[in-house]
């Protein structure tokens, strides 16, 4: 939960502290979303954060004037905003890959399970029901991996929902924690007490790679094809890190006194937010080289995501509000997501 911690520093995920509902609803089969018409009105009531991007299609976690937290999707090609599942529990960290949608679900005991929903067919459920906390998922295709804590040491599961096969990643009595998925390979942290590593696990051949490991902590690692980034800390600051694993090389991203946080890859492109709580949000194009800000302004931003050519991130207005903005890189449009 390094991610939660981290984050906490920045005034407006206070907001999105687990609180709890009541219990949960039984999988459902259901091709019916309620639509939820967003006015201006209700704008300044809600708070955004959180986003994930895949195709056409925005996922993020909102939180409505009753403080409660619920994940909603924005269909970009059809203008379709709503509620990607109707519950009185607390919905956090979503996650997309084509039409599924999966994020973590609170009851009001605290126990937390992770949920996914099939927009092509319209199933909603639990992935795999368990008395142990699950946290922090990711999907990819159909293989959705998350973090499992037993009450002693959390591990990363996977979950192949072709078969139906759920299993430990990796067998290990370390912490295990901020999985990412890419094609058939994970990546996620292992924490001992003299230090932290970061693995990769090739899903295809069950082979695993030690990508880096530090005395310094290690956040979040993000996979995109052979490239792998995570946030690291050193000896002044937060930097953000990139493997080649085909060359085995590591280097920083992008050099900078400022404090770096919360990567996102996507092929050639990493973005990142820079700064204290009142940073913005970078990319740098890998085969260009070229480092930029992804949109100067005087509000702050946070929590980018990246797919294809199209940026997604938190930002604040004047007001105190946040908001998921998006830029087009093939046309440099910016706007407000709702």
């Amino acid at each position: 939960m390094q991610r939660k911690i981290i984050i906490l520093l920045a005034t407006f995920v206070c907001a999105f502290c687990f609180c709890g509902a009541v219990s949960a609803a039984t999988p459902i089969n259901t091709n019916h979303t309620s639509t939820t018409k967003i006015s201006n009105v209700a704008l300044t009531k809600v708070n955004q954060a959180n986003p994930a991007v895949d195709g056409s299609r925005v996922v993020w976690e909102q939180l409505v004037s009753t403080n409660h937290s619920v994940i909603y999707e924005k269909n970009l090609a059809s203008g379709y905003i709503g509620k990607v599942y109707s519950s009185k529990q607390n919905q956090y960290s979503p996650d997309i890959s084509g039409t599924r949608i999966v994020w973590t679900q609170v009851a009001s005991n605290g126990h937390s399970s992770i949920y996914e929903r099939n927009l092509a067919s319209g199933f909603i459920g639990m992935v795999s029901s368990s008395t142990q906390n699950q946290n922090e998922p990711k999907i990819y295709g159909t293989i959705i991996v998350w973090s499992q804590y037993n009450g002693k040491t959390s591990a990363i599961y996977e979950k192949n929902l072709l078969t139906g096969h759920v299993a430990k990643v990796m067998a290990s009595t370390t912490n295990q924690n901020n999985p990412n998925i890419a094609g058939s390979r994970v990546v996620w942290v292992q924490s001992t007490k003299t230090g932290q590593t970061i693995l990769e696990k090739n899903l295809g051949n069950g082979s695993i790679l030690k990508v880096t490991s530090s005395t310094e902590a290690l956040y979040y690692p993000v996979i995109s094809g052979t490239r792998i980034v995570w946030q690291q800390n050193t000896s002044t600051n937060y930097a953000i890190f990139t493997k080649d694993l085909f060359t085995s090389t590591i280097k920083k991203v992008f050099p900078s006194a400022e404090a770096q946080w919360t990567p996102a890859i996507s092929a050639n492109r990493i973005v990142w937010q820079q700064g204290g709580l009142d940073g913005v949000i970078y990319m740098k194009n890998l085969s260009t080289g070229v480092t930029s800000k992804i949109y100067s302004t005087n509000h702050a931003q946070f929590t980018p995501a990246i797919y294809g050519n199209l940026v997604v991130w938190s930002q604040e207005n004047s007001a105190g509000n946040w908001y998921i903005y998006m830029e087009n890189l093939v046309t440099g449009k910016i706007s407000r997501l709702t």
